[in-house]
């Protein structure tokens, strides 16, 4: 398992910069929104992890649980990573996510706080009232001591979390690094079962 996995998820969100359909008028406030995006990724999640190995180039798939909540501070949240990463052995992980829709930035910081990544974010304008939809991260990183290009896509459903982390040198195409592919470990409050 290579060090931080993730950026993360967590979250991970969201493909392209959608335009809003919605009239003027009906456009959700910006703390709205984010209100509403924070809503839907808190709580328990269940999937699995697939990355590329840097070695053999590989990928390789870990199933993954992942536990989401709010920070004290109220503008981030805690992404609590468990990966069962072979016979008897779990590994975690864990990062603070912050989205400001004000700056148009997603910045994913380590458990420790030593280690920050900052993206551009986009899309925003495109997410249903709900905060369902998709969002890009896209910035810069460093993978195997070299300097890449970093995009990230979040998808986010009602029951579904789908993180893809892409990356590409200068003058390559990008190819995936990582991706979390989650569905809620507990169904929805207030859903009836139906016969």
């Amino acid at each position: 398992m290579r060090s931080r996995i993730c950026l993360l998820p967590v979250l991970s969100f969201l493909v392209g910069a959608a335009v809003s359909q919605e009239p003027a008028s009906e456009k959700r406030s910006r703390p709205a929104l984010l209100d509403a995006i924070q809503a839907n990724l808190v709580g328990a999640w269940t999937g699995n992890l697939q990355y590329r190995d840097y070695q053999t180039n590989e990928l390789v798939t870990v199933p993954t649980w992942l536990e989401v909540k709010r920070t004290l501070e109220g503008g981030s949240l805690e992404f609590r990573y468990l990966y069962d990463d072979g016979p008897s052995k779990l590994a975690h992980e864990a990062s603070r996510v912050t989205l400001d829709l004000e700056k148009n930035t997603f910045s994913v910081a380590s458990e420790d706080g030593k280690d920050t990544d900052v993206y551009q974010l986009s899309g925003a304008d495109g997410l249903s009232a709900a905060g369902l939809g998709t969002l890009t991260m896209t910035g810069s990183g460093v993978e195997n001591d070299k300097k890449v290009e970093v995009r990230i896509t979040l998808r986010l459903g009602r029951n579904e979390y789908h993180y893809l982390r892409e990356t590409r040198l200068p003058g390559q195409a990008f190819q995936m690094r990582d991706a979390y592919n989650f569905t809620r470990r507990d169904p929805p409050l207030g859903a009836a079962p139906t016969r």
